[in-house]
């Protein structure tokens, strides 16, 4: 992740203004525990990705971003955007990385 400031106006994945409408997780049902998990789990998932290098778009918020800090924010994404960061995606990206680990490991 690269060390810039968000525009928390846009969306915090891509930062562009597009069609799709922004959502904010603060915004749906589920009230705040909901509204956390969401953005728990996007914090988890997009940590992995950096750990394995396999981070599906360039961020421009730092690393140190912490749940409650989008929290705060009122921190939205598109949707489309979003599912770059999904458990699904995270899953596919360890079965690429796991063969090539391997091997590295019997090199």
């Amino acid at each position: 992740l690269r060390n810039m400031s968000v525009n928390w106006d846009l969306c915090i994945i891509c930062q562009r203004t597009t069609r799709e409408k922004l959502k904010c997780p603060l915004h749906g049902p589920g009230g705040l525990e909901k509204t956390r998990k969401a953005y728990d789990s996007f914090m988890e998932i997009a940590s992995h990705l950096r750990e394995i290098d396999c981070f599906p778009v360039s961020i421009s918020f730092h690393s140190m971003l912490t749940s409650e800090m989008l929290v705060e924010k009122q921190a939205s994404w598109h949707k489309s955007c979003r599912l770059k960061f999904s458990a699904e995606r995270l899953e596919r990206a360890k079965k690429r990385v796991r063969p090539n680990h391997d091997e590295d490991e019997e090199k």
